[in-house]
């Protein structure tokens, strides 16, 4: 939700112009180096009667819950002379609930399991999660945006209802993986963090993973410019963007069986490199959007990206729990959470160096904002601006990850088979 919709409430609703509300957003996430990596090695270090993660489980999904409000909320009544320093504060507050929650979430499968092909299973699981988040937070809030009147007040509607919906769905995840399989913190070492940082940084199929993931991660960022597709060069209301993201969303849900069927037969690392080139792909076909366009050609590549999305996501996350333990066979230290607050910076970091790059781009561009959510006739460059951040930015990101993957990372299961069958016996 925030991806999809920040940006344009910013410059379209609370009246920041684009280039200030992109640099904000992307100079605020170099905190997130900071809380992700500071988070993951906290929840390593834990130890209570609900284990390591759990605990900032809990606490992270009351934070989430309440800085969707702060986020979203408050529109009309900030002023745009001050509006910049109060997004400074809302934005900062909605990191750190993040890095609290999802850190030692991502940090999770890695303990639930030791099968190669089992984490694939489980991480299917998430793309799930992920695709239902789509409906929930873009397609679903979008919808409510229009629904309730547009502007601030619908943005705030908005931000209570899936607020709601953020703390419930976190609550459960905290009672329901309360029996999961998970590993206690390992004995003190009298390595500081720097040190086990350091060590960290030699496991070359991780880095060589997350440089890869990277470059798919920036096109989210990139997602915030699809309200300025939909409603600047389609020219249709904002509620078409609902229609986009559930049919999406759905067909990521849909293929993921597929993918799993094809990840027990092939090679994870291939299906990951072939679902890059298929996202690249779709996202190239945006260059031949036009006013007028039928619908069946944006429910096209709704299904096109759903497909091939899935796959990336599916198959990006399966090799994660790999290369994280990899990391635990050749130092036999548990540094999990160090390593999933890494990739969770990464993986912010990607989305907010994404909608950056388009708020930028676009004020360089010349596109004019505005307050309340007054239409204005925009320039040409502007509308080439969207062109390309829609498209051409998104395909050529998605070709460099592949190109990374496919010449760098070479962690495979007789890899893994070998550093654990070079571990002394416990």
């Amino acid at each position: 939700m925030t991806n999809v919709l920040a940006l344009a409430y910013m410059t379209d609703v609370m009246g920041i112009g684009a280039t200030v509300a992109g640099l904000l957003i992307a100079s605020l996430k170099l905190y997130d180096v900071f809380a992700d990596v500071a988070v993951g090695w906290l929840s390593d270090r834990t130890n209570s009667r609900w284990g390591r993660r759990r605990p900032f489980l809990f606490a992270g999904g009351f934070m989430l819950g309440l800085s969707t409000f702060l986020v979203f909320g408050f529109g009309s009544i900030v002023e745009p002379s001050t509006g910049v320093i109060y997004m400074t504060f809302a934005l900062l507050f909605y990191f750190t609930s993040y890095s609290t929650f999802n850190v030692p979430y991502m940090a999770m499968p890695t303990e639930m399991t030791q099968s190669y092909h089992e984490r694939s299973y489980l991480m299917s699981f998430r793309v799930i999660a992920v695709s239902l988040a789509n409906i929930v937070g873009s397609a679903l809030g979008t919808y409510l945006v229009a629904k309730f009147g547009g502007g601030a007040e619908g943005h705030r509607a908005m931000s209570i209802f899936v607020g709601l919906i953020v703390l419930s769905a976190s609550l459960a995840c905290f009672q329901l993986t309360k029996d999961a399989p998970s590993t206690p913190r390992h004995a003190p070492t009298g390595q500081s963090f720097i040190v086990q940082f350091r060590l960290a940084l030699q496991n070359k199929p991780y880095f060589v993973l997350l440089t890869a993931k990277f470059c798919g991660l920036v096109l989210f960022g990139f997602q915030a410019t699809f309200p300025f597709m939909f409603t600047r060069v389609l020219k249709v209301p904002f509620s078409w963007l609902s229609i986009y993201y559930i049919v999406m969303s759905l067909s990521m849900i849909a293929v993921q069986p597929a993918w799993l069927w094809l990840g027990k037969r092939y090679s994870k690392k291939a299906l990951y490199a072939v679902s890059l080139i298929g996202n690249s792909a779709v996202y190239l076909t945006w260059l031949l959007a036009a006013e007028g366009d039928p619908v069946w050609t944006v429910i096209a590549r709704a299904i096109g990206l759903g497909v091939f999305g899935g796959g990336s996501l599916l198959m990006g996350q399966a090799l994660l729990p790999d290369a994280i333990e990899y990391d635990r066979l050749r130092t036999g230290l548990r540094r999990e959470g160090i390593f999933a607050g890494m990739y969770t910076t990464v993986e912010k970091l990607a989305g907010a160096l994404g909608t950056g790059a388009s708020g930028v781009f676009l004020g360089l561009m010349g596109y004019v904002q505005s307050r309340g959510g007054v239409t204005v006739e925009q320039p040409a460059s502007a509308i080439t601006a969207i062109y390309i951040s829609t498209a051409v930015f998104p395909a050529v990101l998605q070709m460099l990850g592949m190109i990374i993957l496919v010449r760098w990372y070479d962690l495979s299961p007789e890899k893994l088979k070998q550093a654990a069958a070079s571990q002394p016996a416990s």
